[in-house]
Protein backbone atom coordinates (compact mmCIF):
# COMPACT_ATOMS: atom_id res chain seq x y z
CA UNK A 1 0.00 0.00 0.00
CA UNK A 2 2.56 2.41 1.00
CA UNK A 3 4.80 1.94 -2.26
CA UNK A 4 1.28 2.46 -4.07
CA UNK A 5 0.93 5.68 -2.64
CA UNK A 6 4.32 6.76 -3.02
CA UNK A 7 4.50 6.13 -6.59
CA UNK A 8 1.04 7.39 -7.20
CA UNK A 9 1.27 10.97 -5.21
CA UNK A 10 2.56 13.03 -8.46
CA UNK A 11 -0.99 11.51 -10.38
CA UNK A 12 -3.03 12.34 -6.65
CA UNK A 13 -2.12 15.71 -6.63
CA UNK A 14 -2.49 16.29 -10.37
CA UNK A 15 -6.07 15.13 -10.00
CA UNK A 16 -6.59 17.36 -7.47
CA UNK A 17 -5.34 20.27 -9.41
CA UNK A 18 -7.36 19.36 -12.35
CA UNK A 19 -10.49 18.96 -10.56
CA UNK A 20 -10.27 22.74 -9.17
CA UNK A 21 -12.47 24.09 -11.89
CA UNK A 22 -15.29 21.17 -11.47
CA UNK A 23 -15.10 21.93 -8.18
CA UNK A 24 -15.39 25.83 -8.17
CA UNK A 25 -18.43 25.28 -10.77
CA UNK A 26 -20.38 23.17 -8.64
CA UNK A 27 -19.68 25.82 -5.39
CA UNK A 28 -20.80 28.30 -7.73
CA UNK A 29 -24.00 26.43 -8.45
CA UNK A 30 -24.66 25.55 -5.35
CA UNK A 31 -24.08 29.57 -3.89
CA UNK A 32 -26.34 31.19 -6.42
CA UNK A 33 -29.12 27.96 -7.45
CA UNK A 34 -30.00 26.77 -3.52
CA UNK A 35 -28.44 29.81 -2.21
CA UNK A 36 -26.00 27.45 0.03
CA UNK A 37 -23.46 28.96 2.21
CA UNK A 38 -21.34 25.60 2.90
CA UNK A 39 -19.34 25.47 -0.13
CA UNK A 40 -18.54 21.72 -1.23
CA UNK A 41 -15.50 22.91 -2.38
CA UNK A 42 -13.65 23.76 0.87
CA UNK A 43 -15.31 20.12 2.09
CA UNK A 44 -13.28 18.71 -0.91
CA UNK A 45 -10.36 20.38 0.26
CA UNK A 46 -10.30 20.00 3.39
CA UNK A 47 -10.65 15.70 2.73
CA UNK A 48 -7.34 16.12 0.41
CA UNK A 49 -5.43 17.95 2.56
CA UNK A 50 -6.14 15.14 5.82
CA UNK A 51 -4.88 12.59 3.42
CA UNK A 52 -2.10 14.58 1.85
CA UNK A 53 -1.27 15.34 5.95
CA UNK A 54 -1.33 10.99 6.70
CA UNK A 55 0.57 10.79 3.70
CA UNK A 56 3.37 12.94 5.00
CA UNK A 57 3.03 11.82 8.22
CA UNK A 58 2.64 8.01 8.02
CA UNK A 59 4.15 7.27 4.31
CA UNK A 60 7.00 9.42 4.51
CA UNK A 61 7.24 9.12 8.27
CA UNK A 62 7.56 12.95 8.73
CA UNK A 63 6.89 12.92 12.15
CA UNK A 64 8.51 16.47 13.10
CA UNK A 65 5.54 17.64 11.40
CA UNK A 66 3.38 16.99 14.59
CA UNK A 67 5.05 19.48 16.44
CA UNK A 68 4.30 22.37 14.13
CA UNK A 69 0.55 20.77 13.69
CA UNK A 70 -0.16 20.77 17.43
CA UNK A 71 0.67 24.32 17.56
CA UNK A 72 -2.12 25.35 15.11
CA UNK A 73 -4.29 22.54 17.07
CA UNK A 74 -3.82 24.57 19.83
CA UNK A 75 -4.61 28.25 18.66
CA UNK A 76 -7.44 26.79 16.99
CA UNK A 77 -9.27 26.06 19.92
CA UNK A 78 -7.90 28.99 21.83
CA UNK A 79 -9.73 30.71 18.62
CA UNK A 80 -12.88 28.95 18.91
CA UNK A 81 -13.25 30.04 22.14
CA UNK A 82 -12.08 33.23 22.00
CA UNK A 83 -14.57 33.73 19.37
CA UNK A 84 -17.50 32.63 21.36
CA UNK A 85 -16.74 34.93 23.95
CA UNK A 86 -16.50 37.82 21.56
CA UNK A 87 -19.60 37.41 19.62
CA UNK A 88 -20.80 33.70 19.72
CA UNK A 89 -23.54 34.32 16.89
CA UNK A 90 -20.54 34.44 14.26
CA UNK A 91 -18.73 31.40 15.53
CA UNK A 92 -19.51 28.99 12.54
CA UNK A 93 -18.91 31.36 9.88
CA UNK A 94 -15.38 32.26 11.59
CA UNK A 95 -14.45 28.89 11.77
CA UNK A 96 -15.00 28.35 7.75
CA UNK A 97 -12.90 31.41 7.45
CA UNK A 98 -10.31 30.55 9.68
CA UNK A 99 -10.32 26.71 7.96
CA UNK A 100 -9.51 28.56 4.55
CA UNK A 101 -6.49 31.23 6.31
CA UNK A 102 -5.20 28.20 7.58
CA UNK A 103 -5.39 26.12 4.52
CA UNK A 104 -2.33 27.28 2.65
CA UNK A 105 0.05 27.08 5.36
CA UNK A 106 -0.76 23.52 6.16
CA UNK A 107 -0.50 22.23 2.77
CA UNK A 108 2.64 23.98 2.25
CA UNK A 109 4.30 23.06 5.81
CA UNK A 110 2.81 18.96 4.49
CA UNK A 111 4.37 19.16 1.27
CA UNK A 112 7.40 20.84 2.05
CA UNK A 113 9.49 18.11 3.38
CA UNK A 114 8.08 15.65 0.53
CA UNK A 115 8.69 18.02 -2.27
CA UNK A 116 11.26 15.99 -3.97
CA UNK A 117 8.99 12.86 -4.22
CA UNK A 118 6.33 14.24 -6.41
CA UNK A 119 6.57 16.37 -9.57
CA UNK A 120 3.17 17.94 -11.68
CA UNK A 121 3.95 18.68 -14.94
CA UNK A 122 3.29 22.27 -16.41
CA UNK A 123 0.50 20.71 -18.71
CA UNK A 124 -1.21 19.76 -15.84
CA UNK A 125 -1.60 23.41 -14.56
CA UNK A 126 -2.39 24.65 -18.24
CA UNK A 127 -4.90 22.16 -18.36
CA UNK A 128 -6.84 23.55 -15.49
CA UNK A 129 -6.57 27.13 -16.76
CA UNK A 130 -7.78 26.01 -20.10
CA UNK A 131 -10.90 24.40 -18.22
CA UNK A 132 -11.37 27.41 -16.55
CA UNK A 133 -11.31 29.84 -19.31
CA UNK A 134 -13.64 26.51 -21.25
CA UNK A 135 -16.36 26.82 -18.64
CA UNK A 136 -16.26 30.81 -18.73
CA UNK A 137 -16.42 31.07 -22.62
CA UNK A 138 -18.86 28.24 -23.34
CA UNK A 139 -21.35 29.50 -20.57
CA UNK A 140 -21.16 32.78 -21.70
CA UNK A 141 -21.37 31.56 -25.55
CA UNK A 142 -24.86 30.74 -24.74
CA UNK A 143 -26.05 33.76 -22.64
CA UNK A 144 -25.84 31.43 -19.41
CA UNK A 145 -23.98 32.07 -16.09
CA UNK A 146 -23.92 35.01 -13.79
CA UNK A 147 -22.57 38.82 -14.36
CA UNK A 148 -19.08 39.50 -12.84
CA UNK A 149 -20.47 42.34 -11.03
CA UNK A 150 -24.15 42.89 -9.43
CA UNK A 151 -24.34 46.01 -10.50
CA UNK A 152 -22.78 49.18 -12.70
CA UNK A 153 -20.28 47.12 -14.34
CA UNK A 154 -20.28 44.82 -16.91
CA UNK A 155 -18.39 41.28 -17.12
CA UNK A 156 -19.17 37.59 -17.72
CA UNK A 157 -18.15 34.74 -14.90
CA UNK A 158 -19.81 31.17 -16.34
CA UNK A 159 -21.31 29.95 -13.30
CA UNK A 160 -18.25 30.81 -10.92
CA UNK A 161 -18.91 32.36 -7.55
CA UNK A 162 -15.78 34.72 -6.91
CA UNK A 163 -14.12 36.43 -9.87
CA UNK A 164 -11.16 37.51 -8.03
CA UNK A 165 -10.61 33.88 -6.83
CA UNK A 166 -11.36 33.08 -10.78
CA UNK A 167 -8.84 36.19 -11.85
CA UNK A 168 -6.07 35.22 -9.76
CA UNK A 169 -5.66 31.60 -10.52
CA UNK A 170 -5.80 32.95 -14.43
CA UNK A 171 -3.42 35.66 -13.56
CA UNK A 172 -0.32 33.40 -11.62
CA UNK A 173 -1.05 30.41 -14.52
CA UNK A 174 -0.14 33.11 -17.29
CA UNK A 175 3.54 32.42 -17.31
CA UNK A 176 2.81 28.75 -17.54
CA UNK A 177 0.76 29.17 -20.79
CA UNK A 178 3.73 30.89 -21.78
CA UNK A 179 6.05 28.10 -20.90
CA UNK A 180 3.92 25.67 -23.29
CA UNK A 181 3.22 27.74 -26.01
CA UNK A 182 7.38 27.94 -26.18
CA UNK A 183 7.49 24.08 -25.69
CA UNK A 184 4.78 23.64 -28.13
CA UNK A 185 5.10 23.54 -31.88
CA UNK A 186 1.57 22.60 -32.64
CA UNK A 187 1.46 26.89 -33.65
CA UNK A 188 -2.42 26.26 -34.95
CA UNK A 189 -3.71 24.79 -31.29
CA UNK A 190 -1.27 27.73 -29.75
CA UNK A 191 -2.81 30.21 -31.86
CA UNK A 192 -6.77 29.11 -30.81
CA UNK A 193 -5.91 28.76 -27.05
CA UNK A 194 -3.93 32.00 -27.34
CA UNK A 195 -8.01 33.73 -29.06
CA UNK A 196 -9.81 32.15 -26.30
CA UNK A 197 -7.51 33.18 -23.30
CA UNK A 198 -7.66 36.59 -24.76
CA UNK A 199 -11.01 36.69 -25.14
CA UNK A 200 -12.36 35.50 -21.71
CA UNK A 201 -10.17 37.60 -19.85
CA UNK A 202 -11.47 40.50 -22.30
CA UNK A 203 -15.27 39.42 -21.43
CA UNK A 204 -14.43 39.00 -17.10
CA UNK A 205 -14.47 42.67 -17.49
CA UNK A 206 -11.68 42.73 -14.61
CA UNK A 207 -8.34 44.23 -14.80
CA UNK A 208 -5.96 42.00 -13.01
CA UNK A 209 -5.87 39.16 -16.05
CA UNK A 210 -5.19 42.13 -18.56
CA UNK A 211 -2.52 43.73 -16.59
CA UNK A 212 -0.66 39.87 -15.98
CA UNK A 213 -1.16 39.56 -19.45
CA UNK A 214 0.74 43.07 -20.65
CA UNK A 215 3.75 42.21 -18.05
CA UNK A 216 4.38 38.70 -19.23
CA UNK A 217 4.43 40.08 -22.70
CA UNK A 218 7.22 42.84 -21.96
CA UNK A 219 9.43 40.11 -19.77
CA UNK A 220 8.83 37.91 -22.39
CA UNK A 221 9.73 40.11 -25.25
CA UNK A 222 12.54 41.65 -23.11
CA UNK A 223 14.30 37.73 -22.82
CA UNK A 224 13.83 37.16 -26.46
CA UNK A 225 15.40 40.41 -27.53
CA UNK A 226 18.25 39.74 -25.00
CA UNK A 227 18.49 36.67 -26.45
CA UNK A 228 18.42 37.65 -30.03
CA UNK A 229 20.69 40.35 -29.57
CA UNK A 230 23.66 37.67 -27.83
CA UNK A 231 23.20 35.31 -30.73
CA UNK A 232 23.98 38.60 -33.37
CA UNK A 233 20.10 37.25 -35.19
CA UNK A 234 19.60 41.11 -35.90
CA UNK A 235 16.92 39.87 -38.75
CA UNK A 236 14.49 38.26 -36.02
CA UNK A 237 14.91 41.61 -33.47
CA UNK A 238 13.15 43.71 -36.31
CA UNK A 239 10.81 41.11 -36.98
CA UNK A 240 10.35 41.07 -33.24
CA UNK A 241 9.50 44.88 -33.24
CA UNK A 242 7.26 44.28 -36.30
CA UNK A 243 5.40 41.82 -34.45
CA UNK A 244 5.36 44.36 -31.35
CA UNK A 245 3.86 47.08 -33.32
CA UNK A 246 1.01 45.12 -34.46
CA UNK A 247 0.06 43.64 -31.62
CA UNK A 248 -0.17 47.20 -29.81
CA UNK A 249 -1.85 48.69 -32.97
CA UNK A 250 -4.22 45.40 -32.54
CA UNK A 251 -4.99 46.09 -29.00
CA UNK A 252 -5.81 49.73 -29.63
CA UNK A 253 -8.51 48.55 -32.30
CA UNK A 254 -9.66 45.91 -30.30
CA UNK A 255 -9.63 47.23 -26.59
CA UNK A 256 -12.00 49.80 -26.69
CA UNK A 257 -14.42 47.36 -27.85
CA UNK A 258 -14.09 45.30 -24.97
CA UNK A 259 -15.94 44.49 -21.69
CA UNK A 260 -12.87 45.56 -19.87
CA UNK A 261 -12.81 49.08 -21.68
CA UNK A 262 -16.27 49.90 -20.96
CA UNK A 263 -15.58 48.70 -17.18
CA UNK A 264 -12.93 51.41 -17.04
CA UNK A 265 -15.26 54.22 -18.71
CA UNK A 266 -17.79 53.57 -16.46
CA UNK A 267 -15.91 53.68 -13.29
CA UNK A 268 -14.21 56.99 -14.75
CA UNK A 269 -17.85 58.34 -15.07
CA UNK A 270 -18.82 57.17 -12.10
CA UNK A 271 -15.94 59.34 -10.31
CA UNK A 272 -16.66 62.25 -13.03
CA UNK A 273 -13.34 62.12 -13.69
CA UNK A 274 -12.51 64.13 -16.93
CA UNK A 275 -8.57 64.60 -16.64
CA UNK A 276 -5.65 63.14 -15.12
CA UNK A 277 -5.16 66.05 -12.32
CA UNK A 278 -8.20 64.99 -11.07
CA UNK A 279 -6.34 62.05 -9.63
CA UNK A 280 -3.92 64.26 -8.08
CA UNK A 281 -6.24 66.73 -6.73
CA UNK A 282 -8.47 63.68 -4.58
CA UNK A 283 -6.45 60.98 -3.41
CA UNK A 284 -9.38 58.91 -3.01
CA UNK A 285 -10.39 58.49 -6.00
CA UNK A 286 -6.89 56.78 -6.79
CA UNK A 287 -8.12 54.27 -3.82
CA UNK A 288 -11.18 54.15 -5.35
CA UNK A 289 -10.47 53.24 -9.28
CA UNK A 290 -7.34 51.72 -8.89
CA UNK A 291 -7.73 49.63 -5.28
CA UNK A 292 -11.40 49.48 -5.28
CA UNK A 293 -11.69 51.03 -2.23
CA UNK A 294 -9.40 48.64 -0.26
CA UNK A 295 -7.55 51.70 1.56
CA UNK A 296 -11.23 52.59 2.50
CA UNK A 297 -11.88 49.29 3.73
CA UNK A 298 -8.78 48.93 5.79
CA UNK A 299 -8.97 51.96 7.71
CA UNK A 300 -12.28 51.29 8.90
CA UNK A 301 -11.27 47.45 10.29
CA UNK A 302 -8.46 48.98 11.54
CA UNK A 303 -10.38 51.57 13.78
CA UNK A 304 -12.64 48.75 14.58
CA UNK A 305 -9.53 46.54 15.26
CA UNK A 306 -7.93 49.12 17.73
CA UNK A 307 -11.07 48.90 20.04
CA UNK A 308 -11.08 45.36 20.53
CA UNK A 309 -10.05 43.82 23.63
CA UNK A 310 -6.58 42.78 24.10
CA UNK A 311 -7.76 38.88 23.72
CA UNK A 312 -9.19 39.45 20.30
CA UNK A 313 -6.24 41.42 19.18
CA UNK A 314 -3.98 37.78 20.01
CA UNK A 315 -6.45 35.51 18.60
CA UNK A 316 -8.46 36.80 15.97
CA UNK A 317 -11.75 38.96 15.55
CA UNK A 318 -13.26 36.08 13.50
CA UNK A 319 -15.45 37.37 10.26
CA UNK A 320 -18.86 38.63 10.18
CA UNK A 321 -19.37 39.69 6.39
CA UNK A 322 -22.88 40.92 6.45
CA UNK A 323 -21.99 43.43 8.70
CA UNK A 324 -18.10 44.16 8.43
CA UNK A 325 -16.31 44.61 4.64
CA UNK A 326 -13.61 42.25 4.63
CA UNK A 327 -10.56 44.11 3.29
CA UNK A 328 -9.69 42.29 0.54
CA UNK A 329 -6.04 42.56 1.10
CA UNK A 330 -4.78 39.25 1.82
CA UNK A 331 -2.16 40.15 5.01
CA UNK A 332 -4.25 42.11 6.31
CA UNK A 333 -7.14 40.18 6.60
CA UNK A 334 -5.37 37.31 8.33
CA UNK A 335 -4.31 39.93 11.04
CA UNK A 336 -7.72 40.80 11.58
CA UNK A 337 -9.66 37.25 11.18
CA UNK A 338 -6.87 35.38 13.00
CA UNK A 339 -5.47 37.90 15.35
CA UNK A 340 -1.79 38.34 15.64
CA UNK A 341 -1.02 34.95 16.55
CA UNK A 342 -2.88 33.32 14.08
CA UNK A 343 -0.54 35.74 11.22
CA UNK A 344 2.95 34.84 12.70
CA UNK A 345 1.90 30.99 12.72
CA UNK A 346 0.67 31.64 9.05
CA UNK A 347 3.38 34.01 8.08
CA UNK A 348 6.37 32.39 9.86
CA UNK A 349 5.38 28.52 7.78
CA UNK A 350 5.57 30.35 4.82
CA UNK A 351 8.44 32.76 5.25
CA UNK A 352 10.18 29.09 6.35
CA UNK A 353 9.13 27.59 3.24
CA UNK A 354 10.13 30.99 0.91
CA UNK A 355 13.25 31.33 1.97
CA UNK A 356 14.24 27.72 1.46
CA UNK A 357 12.94 27.42 -1.59
CA UNK A 358 14.69 30.81 -3.18
CA UNK A 359 17.96 29.39 -1.46
CA UNK A 360 17.41 26.07 -4.12
CA UNK A 361 16.79 28.44 -7.19
CA UNK A 362 18.40 29.32 -10.00
CA UNK A 363 17.54 31.07 -13.36
CA UNK A 364 18.75 28.98 -15.86
CA UNK A 365 16.69 29.87 -18.90
CA UNK A 366 12.89 30.86 -19.56
CA UNK A 367 11.53 28.73 -18.00
CA UNK A 368 12.63 29.61 -14.23
CA UNK A 369 11.81 33.21 -15.30
CA UNK A 370 8.32 32.85 -15.76
CA UNK A 371 8.29 30.69 -12.48
CA UNK A 372 9.71 33.74 -11.31
CA UNK A 373 7.39 35.83 -12.61
CA UNK A 374 4.14 33.46 -11.41
CA UNK A 375 5.61 33.77 -7.79
CA UNK A 376 5.73 37.70 -7.94
CA UNK A 377 2.50 38.09 -9.25
CA UNK A 378 1.30 35.76 -6.19
CA UNK A 379 2.60 37.74 -3.78
CA UNK A 380 1.68 41.36 -5.84
CA UNK A 381 -2.02 39.96 -6.01
CA UNK A 382 -1.85 39.20 -2.50
CA UNK A 383 -1.46 42.87 -2.07
CA UNK A 384 -3.85 44.55 -4.35
CA UNK A 385 -6.90 42.23 -5.11
CA UNK A 386 -6.63 39.98 -2.32
CA UNK A 387 -8.54 36.04 -3.00
CA UNK A 388 -4.87 34.35 -3.46
CA UNK A 389 -3.62 32.96 0.10
CA UNK A 390 -6.85 33.02 1.19
CA UNK A 391 -9.01 30.97 -1.29
CA UNK A 392 -7.84 27.02 -0.92
CA UNK A 393 -8.73 26.93 -4.76
CA UNK A 394 -6.40 29.47 -5.65
CA UNK A 395 -3.94 28.45 -2.90
CA UNK A 396 -3.58 24.53 -3.76
CA UNK A 397 -2.27 26.21 -7.24
CA UNK A 398 -0.09 28.59 -5.68
CA UNK A 399 1.55 25.72 -3.59
CA UNK A 400 2.24 23.43 -6.34
CA UNK A 401 3.84 26.92 -8.05
CA UNK A 402 5.99 27.62 -5.08
CA UNK A 403 7.57 24.29 -5.35
CA UNK A 404 8.52 24.94 -9.19
CA UNK A 405 11.32 26.40 -7.36
CA UNK A 406 12.07 22.95 -5.88
CA UNK A 407 16.28 22.11 -6.64
CA UNK A 408 15.81 17.91 -7.92
CA UNK A 409 18.69 16.25 -5.99
CA UNK A 410 17.97 12.84 -8.50
CA UNK A 411 17.81 12.77 -12.36
CA UNK A 412 13.62 11.63 -12.84
CA UNK A 413 14.22 9.00 -15.87
CA UNK A 414 11.86 7.42 -18.05
CA UNK A 415 11.72 4.21 -19.91
CA UNK A 416 8.95 3.19 -22.75
CA UNK A 417 9.40 -0.35 -22.91
CA UNK A 418 5.26 -0.90 -23.67
CA UNK A 419 6.12 -5.01 -25.49
CA UNK A 420 9.73 -4.55 -24.67
CA UNK A 421 12.17 -7.76 -23.77
CA UNK A 422 12.71 -7.73 -20.34
CA UNK A 423 16.66 -7.79 -20.63
CA UNK A 424 16.61 -4.05 -21.15
CA UNK A 425 14.46 -3.92 -17.71
CA UNK A 426 17.12 -5.73 -15.94
CA UNK A 427 19.77 -3.56 -16.84
CA UNK A 428 17.86 -1.01 -15.65
CA UNK A 429 18.58 -2.16 -11.85
CA UNK A 430 22.13 -1.21 -12.23
CA UNK A 431 21.85 2.19 -12.64
CA UNK A 432 22.72 4.32 -9.75
CA UNK A 433 19.40 4.77 -7.70
CA UNK A 434 21.03 7.44 -5.57
CA UNK A 435 21.38 9.87 -8.75
CA UNK A 436 18.29 8.55 -10.73
CA UNK A 437 14.60 8.54 -9.84
CA UNK A 438 13.98 5.17 -12.80
CA UNK A 439 10.04 4.95 -13.71
CA UNK A 440 9.17 2.20 -16.53
CA UNK A 441 6.02 2.26 -18.90
CA UNK A 442 5.57 -1.73 -19.87
CA UNK A 443 2.96 -4.51 -19.51
CA UNK A 444 4.48 -6.79 -18.53
CA UNK A 445 5.07 -7.70 -14.44
CA UNK A 446 8.44 -7.98 -13.18
CA UNK A 447 10.34 -8.48 -10.17
CA UNK A 448 12.63 -4.83 -10.40
CA UNK A 449 14.37 -2.95 -7.23
CA UNK A 450 11.86 -1.05 -5.48
CA UNK A 451 13.18 1.66 -5.86
CA UNK A 452 12.20 1.76 -9.79
CA UNK A 453 8.48 2.86 -10.48
CA UNK A 454 6.56 0.54 -12.64
CA UNK A 455 3.80 1.54 -13.98
CA UNK A 456 1.75 -0.43 -16.48
CA UNK A 457 0.57 0.40 -20.14
CA UNK A 458 -1.08 -1.52 -22.33
CA UNK A 459 -0.45 -0.40 -26.46
CA UNK A 460 -4.36 -1.22 -27.53
CA UNK A 461 -3.86 -0.78 -31.49
CA UNK A 462 -1.36 -3.77 -31.59
CA UNK A 463 -3.19 -5.29 -34.39
CA UNK A 464 -4.08 -2.03 -36.14
CA UNK A 465 -7.23 -1.56 -35.56
CA UNK A 466 -9.45 1.54 -35.53
CA UNK A 467 -10.85 0.72 -31.90
CA UNK A 468 -6.80 0.34 -30.79
CA UNK A 469 -6.16 3.81 -32.21
CA UNK A 470 -8.50 5.55 -30.41
CA UNK A 471 -8.17 3.98 -27.06
CA UNK A 472 -4.45 5.00 -27.85
CA UNK A 473 -5.21 8.47 -28.52
CA UNK A 474 -7.12 9.02 -25.45
CA UNK A 475 -4.11 7.67 -23.30
CA UNK A 476 -1.85 9.54 -25.04
CA UNK A 477 -3.86 12.22 -24.23
CA UNK A 478 -4.27 12.10 -20.48
CA UNK A 479 -0.61 10.73 -20.26
CA UNK A 480 0.29 14.23 -21.81
CA UNK A 481 -1.88 16.22 -19.74
CA UNK A 482 -0.21 14.32 -16.29
CA UNK A 483 3.42 14.14 -17.52
CA UNK A 484 4.47 16.34 -20.05
CA UNK A 485 8.19 17.41 -20.16
CA UNK A 486 8.34 16.06 -16.14
CA UNK A 487 11.41 13.98 -17.09
CA UNK A 488 14.81 15.22 -17.11
CA UNK A 489 15.53 12.18 -20.02
CA UNK A 490 13.26 9.58 -21.69
CA UNK A 491 13.73 6.63 -23.69
CA UNK A 492 11.65 4.78 -26.39
CA UNK A 493 11.97 0.90 -27.06
CA UNK A 494 10.94 1.55 -30.67
CA UNK A 495 7.69 1.51 -31.18
CA UNK A 496 4.97 4.39 -32.41
CA UNK A 497 3.40 4.29 -28.94
CA UNK A 498 6.79 4.19 -27.17
CA UNK A 499 7.95 6.74 -29.26
CA UNK A 500 5.14 9.12 -28.39
CA UNK A 501 5.79 8.65 -24.72
CA UNK A 502 9.13 9.41 -24.40
CA UNK A 503 8.76 12.49 -26.35
CA UNK A 504 5.67 13.80 -24.66
CA UNK A 505 7.51 13.15 -21.38
CA UNK A 506 11.41 14.95 -22.14
CA UNK A 507 13.39 16.89 -24.27
CA UNK A 508 16.29 14.97 -23.50
CA UNK A 509 15.12 11.78 -25.26
CA UNK A 510 16.64 8.94 -27.03
CA UNK A 511 15.66 6.03 -29.08
CA UNK A 512 16.63 2.76 -29.39
CA UNK A 513 16.16 0.42 -32.92
CA UNK A 514 16.74 -3.06 -33.22
CA UNK A 515 14.90 -3.59 -35.66
CA UNK A 516 14.51 -2.19 -39.63
CA UNK A 517 11.82 0.23 -38.55
CA UNK A 518 11.75 3.46 -39.14
CA UNK A 519 9.05 5.48 -37.57
CA UNK A 520 7.81 9.19 -38.55
CA UNK A 521 8.68 10.06 -35.01
CA UNK A 522 12.27 8.75 -34.78
CA UNK A 523 13.38 12.36 -36.65
CA UNK A 524 12.34 14.01 -33.57
CA UNK A 525 14.84 12.31 -31.43
CA UNK A 526 18.21 13.89 -29.81
CA UNK A 527 19.86 10.25 -29.79
CA UNK A 528 19.36 7.55 -31.74
CA UNK A 529 20.86 4.36 -30.92
CA UNK A 530 21.21 1.78 -33.26
CA UNK A 531 22.75 -1.48 -33.69
CA UNK A 532 22.69 -2.85 -37.17
CA UNK A 533 25.09 -1.01 -40.30
CA UNK A 534 21.16 -1.83 -42.32
CA UNK A 535 19.41 0.34 -39.95
CA UNK A 536 21.85 3.13 -39.93
CA UNK A 537 21.93 3.11 -44.35
CA UNK A 538 18.27 3.00 -44.14
CA UNK A 539 17.79 6.06 -41.43
CA UNK A 540 20.16 8.20 -43.52
CA UNK A 541 18.71 8.15 -46.45
CA UNK A 542 15.12 8.81 -45.34
CA UNK A 543 16.43 11.26 -42.58
CA UNK A 544 20.10 12.80 -43.98
CA UNK A 545 20.03 15.53 -41.98
CA UNK A 546 20.35 13.33 -38.16
CA UNK A 547 23.73 12.16 -38.89
CA UNK A 548 25.02 13.95 -35.88
CA UNK A 549 22.46 12.17 -33.32
CA UNK A 550 23.19 8.32 -34.40
CA UNK A 551 24.99 6.28 -31.67
CA UNK A 552 26.34 2.89 -33.01
CA UNK A 553 26.73 0.23 -30.68
CA UNK A 554 28.91 -2.57 -31.69
CA UNK A 555 27.23 -5.60 -30.00
CA UNK A 556 27.76 -9.58 -30.74
CA UNK A 557 24.50 -9.65 -29.47
CA UNK A 558 22.76 -7.12 -31.15
CA UNK A 559 21.60 -5.82 -27.91
CA UNK A 560 21.41 -2.48 -26.58
CA UNK A 561 24.56 -2.08 -23.31
CA UNK A 562 23.95 -1.02 -19.76
CA UNK A 563 26.83 1.96 -21.24
CA UNK A 564 25.01 2.67 -23.91
CA UNK A 565 22.00 3.70 -21.51
CA UNK A 566 24.28 5.30 -18.80
CA UNK A 567 25.99 7.65 -22.03
CA UNK A 568 22.69 8.98 -23.35
CA UNK A 569 21.18 10.08 -19.92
Amino acid sequence: MKDFIKRNLSIYISIMILLNPIIDLFTGINRHLLNIDLSIGIIIRIIFLISIVLISVFIYDKKKLIFPYLIMLIFSILFVVDIYIFNRSILFESIQSATKIFFFPVLLLTLFPIREEFKISNMTLFSTLILYLLLIFIPDLFHLGYDTYEIAKKGYLGFFNSANEVSGIISILTPIMFIIFSKTKNYILNILLGILYIVVILSIGTKTPILVLGITLFITFIYLLINLHRKKKYKSILVSYLLLIIFISGSIFIIPRTVFYKNIKIHLDYLKIDELSDFTDNPEYIDHFVFSSRLKFLKNRYNDYKEYPLYVKLLGSGTNKKEIKDVEIDYFDILFEVGIIGFIIVFSILLYVLINLLKEFRIKGYNELMYLLSIIFIFLLSLLTGHIILSPAVSTIVTILLFKMTKRNKKDLLFALVDSKDYIMKLLNDLDKSKYNITILTNKQSTLNSNIILRHKRDANKHNTFKGAICNFINTINYKIINYDNYDYSFSYNSKLNNKLALISSNNNTVYISENEINKDINSFNNIIITKDEIKESLLKKYPEIENKIVFIKSNSKKITYESIKNSI
